[in-house]
């Protein structure tokens, strides 16, 4: 079943050795989370929180995850990411602010940006998209053609 599958997935993630976990959340036009991407190095996971979202199971498995500070979750934007999918009826004895060793990309490159130019940590944030960094930072660009993508179609 997809809750099986599911929770067997988060506890592939939750025993890797590298303990380091990407995380990014899709999202409907009206900031709705329909699928939930997690990665390590070598592999790629994709949950489909339309089916997931009453699988307490689920929300179990991937509480456990988030709070664990033994594994470092990596996303740009992501405490927005972990408020949307705590907002599932499968997250509901989850809070958010007890998710553990989460470095946000955005906020990391923010304060950079506050200590070379002096600014505030508000206007440091301004502008800094996820496509820029990349540019920045890998010299590479972000394919962002799916980015508006309905991701509750099935």
């Amino acid at each position: 079943s997809c809750e099986e599958d599911a929770v067997c997935g988060i506890a592939t993630l939750h025993s890797a050795e590298e303990a380091v976990i990407g995380l990014d959340v899709e999202t409907t036009w009206n900031g709705k989370a329909v699928l939930l991407q997690l990665a390590m190095r070598d592999k790629i996971f994709l949950f489909d929180l339309i089916e997931l979202k009453s699988s307490l199971e689920f929300g179990k498995a991937m509480a456990a995850l988030l709070t664990d500070a033994a594994v470092v979750k990596l996303g740009f934007g992501g405490n927005q990411d972990v408020r949307l999918i705590a907002k599932l009826p499968a997250f509901s004895n989850f809070q958010h602010s007890k998710t553990l060793s989460f470095i946000d990309i955005q906020t990391l490159a923010a304060d950079m940006r506050t200590e070379q130019r002096l600014k505030s940590q508000h206007r440091a944030l301004e502008g800094l998209s996820l496509a820029k960094i990349s540019a920045n930072v890998l010299g590479k660009p972000v394919d962002k053609a799916m980015q508006m993508s309905d991701w509750k179609r099935r």
